[in-house]
């Protein structure tokens, strides 16, 4: 069985068996660098958006038939294999 290296508070440390194990600052870096902290960033976004939504419904505005018959002829495409109604 093996053991999972232990998480050092410095830089990087070498186990007995050679494998480096990384720290937490280390660790928090990868995890949450660059391009990936920004993607993490959209998604909580579009989620914290969303649950509005899904906890309440689409709220029923004056408008709202106008919507769905704005949206009906482009669904109606998709359905047909068109991807703009024409």
């Amino acid at each position: 069985m093996k053991a999972f290296p232990a998480i050092a508070f410095e830089n990087t440390t070498r186990e007995a068996n050679g494998r480096r194990s990384y720290s937490v600052s280390k660790l928090h870096h990868l995890l949450l660098s660059g391009e990936r902290k920004a993607i993490l960033t959209i998604i909580v976004a579009g989620i914290a958006a969303i649950i509005p939504i899904i906890v309440w419904g689409i709220p029923s505005g004056g408008d709202l038939p106008n919507h769905f018959r704005f949206v009906q002829p482009f669904y109606e495409s998709i359905l047909n294999s068109h991807l703009y109604p024409g």
